[in-house]
């Protein structure tokens, strides 16, 4: 068959995906002090094989559940609306972890594998 060597099965995705998974789980990672201090805030300690990615979608699921919890406050009348923007703005300083790059996080990575 013609190209047949060029087809990617179901295994090979897995495969690769499974070594990227695995060169990632080898990766150790040193977070600022910082760094470490703003994940406490939110009952976050990661160990040094945590990839600050994981730490960061982490960090923003809980920003947008609060956004959600307080909109839906809003709505219910439990807010003014007046009141909503000055909310949100206090919210958005809660989490300022979340406008630092993802390059700052850490001091080095190193691969251990």
């Amino acid at each position: 068959m013609q190209g047949a060597s060029q087809v990617k099965t179901c295994d090979d995705t897995f495969k690769q995906s499974g070594n990227m998974l695995i060169k990632e789980l080898a990766m150790k990672y040193s977070y600022r002090k910082e760094v470490l201090q703003e994940l406490a805030r939110h009952g976050v300690t990661p160990h040094s094989e945590t990839p600050p990615e994981l730490m960061r979608e982490f960090i923003n699921d809980l920003y947008v559940y609060e956004i959600r919890a307080m909109k839906k406050r809003l709505q219910e009348g439990a807010i003014a609306m007046s009141d909503y923007a000055a909310r949100i703005e206090e919210l958005r300083d809660r989490y300022p972890i979340l406008s630092l790059p993802l390059g700052y996080w850490t001091t080095q990575s190193t691969d251990q594998g």
